[in-house]
């Protein structure tokens, strides 16, 4: 190969490569809120791109074949999700700087470029999610953008980060800034090349910015236009800037792989220490509810059907009873506080006395915890009972509500859930069942735990008392968009705050798929912390950062001060990634069991319902309230547990897709033999799931499609919206339902339990059951005497 074509290829690849590096940092970025379900697969499609141009040698003998496995291993890791996406994207880019010295590797400044930009932008993203930093830039940035927005669109806006593209803007000033590290010389040349590159892309920002605001009016989803926009535009002059310092002359900048360890290796010994410290203490699992505030905590009857209208938590303290927390009532007295560590305070209106607040504050002075449930439009003053102890935390409830943009509400994905251990592992708005409630504001050093990234701030109408003061339910010009604050933690001297905007994810139809949220917010409230570690989250990424600039000088003295902060910047990055992962595992949340009366709905082998459209044509929100009327929780079982069908008093499977496993049908016998209830709802679509079960038990589903039939039974009228018939072995089996001389719904005996099949996978469906504006009364008393009756556990 020629040196002209070798040159040319490097200019190629400078060109691409370090263009695809921030795209896919923009695509991280955003990622979430733009692509929602794709993101992985288009994520992995651009990453296996970056790989395929960063490794042209690695075919090349084995002793680079290392380096191909790393990719793979890379490319794997991209199915983990955030945060780990951010660590292997820094890993690939890294990989080449590591590579051996031969012909067929490339430009080491290009490879330094790329390495830099997706550690600074993913340590930015890191950051930001474990610290909260976008109340410090970002929303100062915001208001001012804002304004010009407004302006130039001659209407009011007010838009958060996620709309007006702030994270792309600093994502682009630290690829810049990382580009300008490695050139060759830093002399005046290259600072005006960097002025340029700044001054360009800010500018060019600002030109897309006014222009959608002349043209789109604000209206709708403009910034996904906006954003795409923004990610090519900045990708371009990325590439653009890296082709102009490459012209420089070349300065050496690949380090050496054991050196480059050493700090990394030094910030995970930090790491590895910090969550210890962060989670040392105790926990006391002691919860008490006021006795005197504006919450229903009254059971309802099983044929009071208004009870979906009304809010009502007498299930929380049940639910939390069964899981083992010592639960009591009390007012906000020095006496009554003293033998709790959690107090839960719900749709409190009503001021309080000198002595309540001084007790509260006491409180939490000496480590106790505070969960402040409340509405939106409950306080017209703009004025809450605990403003006392929730200002000094940095938090505030707004009187108004924040809705989705969506006519379906928060099933889209429109929720940003930030690394907390109230919030592990959860990734579905359905897991929290938040729904419309109050915004909040939020600053230091409190930090927001879910955020709704496509929302806006309805404003509260004064003239309409009668319905809570709501506004019109949609948005106007002028109301906040995006990135409202939701849920936020903050803290009281040792003592933790943590304020929810809004009563759903508590109340008694949200735990049936909210239980692990739950479970999580009570276990983070649980602990007591020896230490005040507030603090400790900066300090360990500082330390990490310093620990990695000195590991790095250390051994990398002839590379120069760039590979040093490489180092530190790598360091960094994964000093964040065990911060916000270690602690789950060192300290994880305990699987809670709840040990009272319970009905278990089996979603783990992919049910025909939808656990996300609670109230929908799919939907099992009128199940829910079924099962709570008849004085049984329900539980929906993501993971098949044995432990958990035990406690269980009745079991629903309801379309399943997957076929039960020898084990697991075993289960389900014994589960039936010891008294148990199974329902099992299917039709011949869901047969291959059902059909090893049902032979357990003499049954089969037959291949005659019946359609929506309606029955009398005598005590009523039953509806099937599409029926199958069964046949059945057994010939002590009862016919509940029979249709043309052929069952369609089936019960057997079995030991102390009993098995019913229903020939039809819709049947426990909203649309059958119940909706938000009305219900079937024949088949709520079919599955009353069926699923409900007293033949249990």
């Amino acid at each position: 190969m020629s040196s002209i074509e070798r040159t040319g290829d490097s200019m190629s690849r400078t060109n691409l490569r370090p263009a695809l590096v921030f795209f896919l940092a923009a695509v991280l970025l955003y990622g979430p809120t733009m692509f929602a379900l794709p993101v992985t697969v288009i994520w992995s499609a651009l990453f296996a791109a970056l790989l395929w141009l960063s490794f042209p040698w690695a075919n090349r003998g084995r002793r680079n074949l290392w380096a191909l496995a790393s990719a793979a291993a890379a490319l794997g890791a991209v199915w983990l999700g955030y945060p780990w996406r951010w660590l292997m994207l820094a890993v690939a880019t890294w990989i080449p700087l590591f590579a051996p010295h031969d012909r067929f590797s490339t430009d080491p400044r290009l490879e330094a470029v790329c390495a830099a930009i997706a550690s600074l932008t993913g340590l930015y993203a890191l950051a930001t999610d474990t610290l909260g930093l976008q109340h410090v830039w970002a929303e100062p940035a915001s208001r001012v953008l804002s304004s010009l927005v407004s302006s130039v669109s001659s209407q009011p806006f007010s838009g958060g980060p996620t709309y007006l593209g702030l994270h792309f803007v600093f994502a682009y000033i630290l690829g810049c800034l990382a580009i300008f590290a490695v050139s060759g010389r830093l002399n005046r040349r290259a600072a005006l090349n960097l002025g340029t590159a700044l001054g360009g892309g800010i500018a060019g920002y600002l030109l897309l910015l006014t222009t959608f605001a002349r043209l789109t009016g604000l209206t709708g989803l403009w910034f996904f236009a906006l954003a795409s926009c923004l990610a090519l535009m900045f990708a371009a002059m990325i590439a653009a800037y890296s082709s102009v310092v490459s012209r420089e002359p070349v300065a050496a900048v690949r380090p050496k792989l054991s050196a480059a360890l050493i700090g990394v290796a030094i910030a995970s010994l930090i790491a590895s220490a910090a969550p210890v410290i962060i989670e040392s203490g105790q926990a006391r699992r002691s919860v008490m509810f006021l006795s005197e505030q504006g919450a229903n905590f009254q059971p309802t009857s099983p044929l009071d059907f208004s009870d979906k209208f009304t809010p009502s938590f007498g299930w929380l303290a049940i639910y939390l009873e069964g899981a083992g927390y010592e639960v009591s009532w009390g007012a906000l007295s020095a006496n009554d506080l003293e033998r709790v560590q959690t107090v839960v305070v719900i749709n409190v209106v009503n001021k309080l006395s000198d002595e309540a607040r001084e007790a509260v504050s006491r409180f939490l002075q000496d480590g106790g915890s505070l969960l402040i449930l409340a509405d939106h439009t409950l306080y017209p003053d703009s004025s809450h009972p605990l403003d006392s102890i929730m200002n000094p935390a940095g938090i505030t409830l707004n009187f108004d509500s924040a809705r989705s943009l969506f006519d379906s509400g928060w099933e889209q994905p429109n929720l940003q859930f930030y690394q907390h251990p109230v919030t592990s592992g959860i990734t579905d708005e359905t897991q929290t069942q938040i729904a419309t409630g109050a915004s909040l504001r939020v600053r230091p050093p409190a930090r927001t735990l879910v955020a709704a990234k496509i929302g806006f701030v309805d404003d509260p109408d004064m003239n309409n008392p009668s319905q809570g003061y709501l506004g019109d339910l949609k948005y106007s010009p002028g109301e906040r968009l995006g990135d409202i604050p939701l849920v936020a933690a903050g803290r009281f001297g040792s003592g933790k705050v943590l304020v929810f905007g809004d009563t759903s994810s508590f109340q008694n139809p949200s735990l049936a798929a909210g239980a692990r949220f739950v479970d999580q917010v009570f276990n983070w409230l649980a602990y007591t912390h020896k230490l005040g570690a507030a603090w400790m989250p900066a300090a360990l990424i500082v330390a990490g950062l310093i620990t990695g600039a000195v590991g790095g000088r250390f051994g990398l003295r002839r590379a120069g001060m760039f590979a040093s902060a490489m180092t530190a910047a790598l360091s960094g990055l994964v000093v964040c990634v065990l911060l916000l992962e270690m602690p789950g595992w060192i300290h994880p949340a305990p699987k809670t069991r709840f040990g009272g009366a319970s009905a278990v709905i089996d979603s783990s082998h992919f049910p025909s319902f939808s656990s996300g459209d609670i109230w929908g044509a799919q939907g099992l929100a009128g199940l829910h309230h079924n099962i709570l009327r008849n004085q049984l929780l329900p539980i929906q079982m993501e993971v098949f547990d044995p432990d958990t069908l035990s406690r269980a008093e009745t079991l629903f499977l309801i379309g399943p897709q997957i076929p039960y496993t020898a084990s697991e049908i075993a289960e389900i016998e014994r589960f039936v033999r010891d008294g148990g209830r199974l329902i099992v709802s299917a039709g011949w679509e869901e047969r291959r799931g059902v059909e090893g079960l049902l032979g357990r038990f003499g049954m089969s589903i037959e291949p005659i499609p019946f359609g929506r039939l309606t029955i009398d039974t005598g005590s009523g009228i039953v509806e099937m919206p599409k029926a199958w018939p069964l046949t059945v072995e057994d010939p002590t089996a009862s016919y509940c339902l029979t249709k043309w001389d052929k069952p369609v719904a089936v019960t057997r005996v079995l030991g102390r339990g009993r098995v019913t099949v229903i020939g039809d996978s819709m049947f426990l469906l909203n649309p059958n059951i119940e909706t938000i504006s009305g219900y079937k009364i024949g088949n709520i008393q079919f599955l009353r005497a069926h699923a409900f009756s007293s033949a249990g556990h």
